[in-house]
């Protein structure tokens, strides 16, 4: 939507009541370059249960602390957030959302670094997640960096978008699928950055822990082959 800010104030006034708002973006490139503004933001998010922001980047004025300010009722949030170089308040934190926004089911939001100090802070503050997408996970990210996934929780994950990295560490990728296996009633998993790995291996990985029979979509590169 072009102009996404002039049209999302004025519906914040006109739907204070609003549970749900889903902010598609298909319009020209220059569109990329939208902010949204604490006020729309605060208008519009004091009661929504799903913010979707679609695949352009929008910069929030104060990034991931002002976003769980304004929507502290938020339950789902897919964002990709711009951000600025020269206005490192607009950083992107992940624990930010889960701080503030205790029912939070499910998180895509990018740019995020994922590693083991993250995830499982982020883990530990959000006990109702169920849906996580791990879109890049840092080369310093142990083979352990599922564990907190892992532990007893107050709901079980049922949808994991895991970026594998297997090219730059195959061990380590064949580590994590382990954990993914060990995930009690997981429903859906999309894994990124599979190659080289082969489809049997996955599988073959997949099928050594107690999983059920699990929707695998590979993206990122051809695992069929290994190229």
């Amino acid at each position: 939507l072009p102009g996404a800010p002039e049209v999302i104030g004025p519906l914040g006034e006109v739907l204070p009541a609003a549970a749900a708002f889903v902010d598609i973006i298909s319009a020209p490139p220059s569109a990329a370059r939208q902010t949204l503004e604490i006020r729309a933001l605060a208008l519009l998010g004091r009661r929504l249960l799903t913010l979707d922001l679609g695949a352009v980047a929008v910069r929030i004025e104060g990034g991931s602390r002002i976003l769980a300010a304004c929507c502290p009722q938020l339950e789902r949030l897919c964002a990709q957030l711009r951000q600025q170089h020269d206005q490192p308040f607009d950083s992107v934190d992940p624990n930010d959302i889960a701080r503030g926004c205790p029912r939070l089911q499910d998180l895509d939001l990018a740019p995020v670094d994922w590693n083991d100090t993250v995830l499982a802070q982020f883990a530990a503050e959000s006990p109702r997640l169920q849906s996580l997408s791990l879109r890049h996970v840092t080369p310093d990210a142990s083979e352990a960096l599922l564990s907190p996934l892992l532990a007893p929780r107050e709901h079980r994950i049922l949808v994991l978008h895991l970026a594998l990295h297997a090219r730059s560490d195959p061990e380590r990728a064949l580590a994590w699928l382990d954990g993914v296996s060990q995930l009690v009633g997981l429903r859906s998993l999309c894994l990124d950055y599979a190659a080289p790995l082969r489809l049997q291996a996955i599988v073959s990985v997949l099928h050594r822990g107690v999983m059920a029979t699990p929707v695998v979509v590979a993206a990122g590169g051809s695992v069929g082959d290994g190229r």
